[in-house]
């Protein structure tokens, strides 16, 4: 099975509570190792795994910082894209207000069901196709440039567009651009190793640190947690908010001028 569909393609509400019993049990398991072979450790190796574990929970600590970095450097970066392309949709619809009819009634109507579908695209599991609609809207506008050359407006509503399709295109490219799986994989599987140290040193010591590693491993799983909740937009629970776009359809709500 490819690690990409193990860890973007589970629901993180299955895979993180997995994690956390895996952890666990495997903390668990090599304290009881530790406990078994106590009697023939050497007072050497005693030492060096009192400072061990500490260190390589040190590792984790900034493998896991560095990888919420990540993860919320793309979801800063998917907000900021969505309310570009509020903002680029809305001078669109604006400047469609300038057309000549029957243009702008057509082009006002095509851009509601535009903000329908942006809203769709990031509320839903899903990626409704844009071409079509956007091949319509640039045709209305071509058509209006060719019955008017040289028209300052639609130049304007031409270049608005652009850009509006160009944010729909960014957008749907952060949304794929997500934390490479190999790195999932080596943050599971470094927190699995270094549980099973810090396990396996609690073991060869005389007393027991049950809520010690239970607290570990919880803020292990809880820190997993947010990783992949913030780099996967629409399976997760944080999403980019849409208060702009939503916003944006209610303004265009009786704001056009009908045509005569």
């Amino acid at each position: 099975m490819k690690l990409i569909e193990v860890f973007f393609n589970r629901d993180v509400f299955i895979l993180v509570p997995a994690a956390f019993f895996i952890i666990f049990a495997v903390t668990e398991i090599f304290f009881r190792i530790g406990r078994l072979i106590r009697s023939k450790a050497i007072p050497e190796q005693e030492i060096m795994l009192e400072f061990m574990p500490g260190a390589l929970i040190s590792m984790l600590a900034l493998l896991l910082a560095f990888t919420v970095s990540m993860a919320e450097a793309r979801y800063d970066s998917r907000q900021k894209i969505a309310i570009n392309e509020t903002n680029a949709i809305g001078t669109a619809y604006l400047r469609a207000g300038l057309l000549e009819c029957p243009a702008r009634s057509e082009i006002d109507k095509l851009l509601r069901k535009y903000v329908d579908l942006r809203l769709e695209f990031y509320r839903m599991n899903s990626k409704p196709s844009l071409q079509s609609l956007q091949s319509d809207i640039w045709r209305l506008a071509a058509e209006s440039g060719r019955k008017h050359p040289g028209d300052v407006t639609i130049g304007l509503f031409l270049n608005s567009l652009n850009e509006m399709i160009d944010q729909a295109e960014t957008q749907s490219a952060a949304f794929e651009n997500q934390i490479p799986a190999i790195i999932i994989a080596l943050l599971f599987a470094s927190s699995i190793l270094v549980m099973a140290a810090v396990g396996y040193a609690s073991g060869l010591e005389k007393g027991r640190r049950l809520l010690f590693t239970s607290i570990l491993s919880i803020i292990i799983a809880m820190t997993l947690f947010v990783i992949l909740d913030l780099d996967r937009p629409r399976r997760g629970t944080v999403h980019p908010s849409q208060e702009g776009m939503n916003r944006l359809k209610m303004s265009m709500l009786g704001a056009s001028a009908p045509c005569p």
